[in-house]
């Protein structure tokens, strides 16, 4: 898929839809419930909003909050979307973060640089990555894995809406739109740096990151780096090569 979803793949999948419902209703005996749809797609609209009202707050310096919160605060937004459980979770969130602005307490001390990561953390080594950014000063503000479970839903159009997000997501799109995914992300949120996870348990996601460092170094002026390592298994995982690799990006971001 290229650039925007074409009309024809948003048909079908609409169709699939449509099909799938046909199917329920003859085999429970029910009519679809397309009120309670359109409830559930409010109720994500609410959460979704209160999530990214959250993320955006990385872009403040200091921060009150970075992608390793998000990590730890994703649970409900991927899991419970659509509930009215979700929306009081990221309600009594949003208010935390705000007191945290309110009292000027930031989500790593002396933040210097904000820094892009791509894409899923190691999740066994959330509290090691997160301390080790912060050594450097680094606040990793910002990653499209956490952003891509935020959608807009149209509930006077609830299939087509449901199509139009799910299809248009960025792992069904382009090595150039995904490149521009990033730099967007990076101008938003003023990185001074990116890091890009090479993930041997998502090798769709992690293809061509040695040339997306190069493309996005060449249009940005921004220093990057590349790691290797696997998001849950740490047979893959050495503490002294990953500072090896990023060290030097570290030393790239002071002398900038």
């Amino acid at each position: 898929m290229g650039h925007e979803p074409d009309k024809l793949s948003e048909q079908y999948f609409i169709a699939q839809l449509k099909e799938l419902i046909s199917f329920l209703e003859e085999f429970t005996g029910k009519p679809f419930d397309y009120d309670r749809l359109k409830e559930v797609l409010r109720l994500s609209n609410e959460a979704c909003r209160l999530w990214n009202e959250i993320l955006d707050t990385a872009a403040l310096k200091p921060a009150p909050f970075g992608f390793f919160d998000a990590c730890f605060h994703m649970a409900p937004i991927v899991t419970w979307r659509g509930t009215e459980v979700a929306v009081t979770y990221y309600r009594a969130l949003k208010e935390e973060v705000d007191e945290r602005i309110k009292e000027g307490i930031p989500a790593i001390p002396e933040e210097r640089y904000k820094v892009y990561f791509d894409h899923i953390p190691l999740w066994p080594k959330l509290r090691w990555f997160s301390d080790f950014f912060a050594e450097h000063h680094a606040l990793v503000a910002v990653s499209q894995y956490t952003h891509s479970w935020a959608y807009s839903f149209d509930m006077d159009r609830p299939l087509e809406s449901l199509v139009e997000n799910y299809i248009g997501e960025f792992v069904n799109r382009c090595f150039d739109y995904r490149v521009q995914l990033k730099i967007n992300f990076m101008k938003k949120y003023n990185c001074d740096g990116f890091v890009l996870f090479s993930n041997r348990s998502c090798k769709p996601n992690a293809f061509g990151l040695y040339d997306k460092r190069n493309i996005i170094s060449k249009l940005t002026g921004l220093p990057g780096a590349v790691f290797e390592a696997d998001m849950s298994d740490l047979r893959f995982f050495s503490e002294s090569q990953v500072r090896a690799e990023l060290e030097p990006f570290f030393e790239q971001l002071r002398s900038k």
